[in-house]
């Protein structure tokens, strides 16, 4: 049988969706291309080498594991099954995932999963796309696969929680939960391990400032503990500057209206002639739709307008600028989170924690706002 070979793999199969790779994959174990007990790949390098979402990897390979063709051992890797091969039960770690960036997403699991084989457990992986109904479906889910534990990255976690029940059943049963990046407001004193987003966009508005804008669009999100906290790291960056508060320049947009609010909200600033020389968005992939507006609008970046992104995942096409943005550990904040959880399991006390809860970003300052590169 010939061995496992990555770039040949990649030649002969170009694909971007979970379904294709899953069948490619099935159709070569069944026709005994592998040989049965080799080692595939971890998911990171089948996305690198595919061009696949890690998460689309992953549950590929989930899929494969439950029909029998593909085992998984803890801290060892993925195997494919010998003839006759008994599979031993696994323990499992629950993760629910918001989904709200792709590569956020794909990052922050990486550190998880480290974690998580290296401790001997499997790891039961659900996205909610930031709806609460999604949400409480995955968690009633987990709970009858007989997680151990759940790590969970809350959905609309501004607004109050809607599936209260299923966290109070945890609770019965004795199983622990970790939150990662916020918490819902009537959970907020549970475990968990928080991003630094106050700090973050301070960063970004402090530096505006120093380039000498004063009239600065914030667009935050509205139904997420995240934005609320951008929202204050922005105030305290304009108060300590001494530049007046504008409560028409904060633009408060909702998890179902980021694509279309900041186009909107930006046209009708525009139009009651509400002067502003830098936009503070969400993320990087909302500076990209900000920066396009501004350009077919006749705006140049930076000379009339800065733009500032947030998670440093936009790509800069050959000869345009690049984007000034934040960078936050995201694969450290799956390894504290992981750690967090299994802290819990071993019920280890708060005082004898190891785990740092907070994690700082770090400000990116590229030709967006500058002119050039740095």
């Amino acid at each position: 049988m010939p061995k496992f070979n990555l770039r040949n793999l990649r030649d002969i199969i170009g694909i971007g969706k979970e379904s294709a790779f899953e069948t490619f994959f099935r159709n070569e174990i069944n026709r005994g291309i592998f040989e049965p007990g080799s080692r595939l790949p971890n998911p990171v390098r089948l996305s690198v080498y595919y061009k696949v979402p890690v998460p689309n990897v992953i549950l590929a390979l989930r899929k494969l594991e439950k029909e029998g063709l593909l085992i998984t051992y803890p801290g060892k890797g993925t195997f494919v099954m010998r003839k006759g091969h008994i599979r031993p039960s696994e323990r499992l770690i629950g993760v629910i995932c918001s989904g709200s960036s792709a590569l956020t997403a794909h990052r922050t699991i990486a550190g998880i999963e480290r974690i998580v084989t290296a401790n001997g457990y499997g790891m039961m992986l659900k996205y909610t796309r930031d709806s609460q109904a999604r949400e409480e479906r995955v968690l009633k889910e987990m709970l009858n696969a007989g997680v151990e534990g759940v790590i969970i990255e809350p959905s609309q976690s501004q607004i109050m929680c809607k599936h209260m029940s299923l966290y109070r059943q945890m609770e019965e049963k004795e199983i622990p939960y970790v939150f990662m990046r916020s918490a819902y407001p009537q959970l907020i004193d549970r475990p968990r391990i928080m991003m630094d987003d106050r700090q973050g966009a301070y960063l970004v508005t402090r530096h505006l400032i120093a380039t000498g804008r004063e009239h600065i669009v914030g667009l935050f999100k509205t139904d997420d503990a995240v934005g609320a906290e951008r929202h204050r790291g922005y105030v305290q960056a304009l108060q300590e500057a001494g530049i007046y508060y504008n409560p028409e320049l904060v633009i408060w947009f909702h998890s179902e209206d980021t694509v279309k609010k900041p186009e909107v909200a930006l046209s009708q600033l525009e139009k009651e002639e509400i002067r502003f020389d830098a936009i503070q968005c969400y993320n990087d992939s909302m500076a990209a739709g900000v920066r396009e507006y501004l350009t077919k609008n006749g705006k140049t970046v930076p000379g009339d307008v800065a733009v500032t992104g947030y998670d440093n995942s936009a790509v800069t096409p050959a000869g345009e600028i690049g984007l000034t943005t934040i960078v936050e550990p995201l694969e450290l904040l799956g390894e504290m989170t992981a750690q967090l959880l299994l802290e819990q399991i071993a019920q280890v006390p708060d005082t004898e924690s190891q785990v740092e809860k907070l994690l700082h970003p770090e400000l990116i300052i590229r030709g967006s706002t500058i002119g050039t590169n740095i």
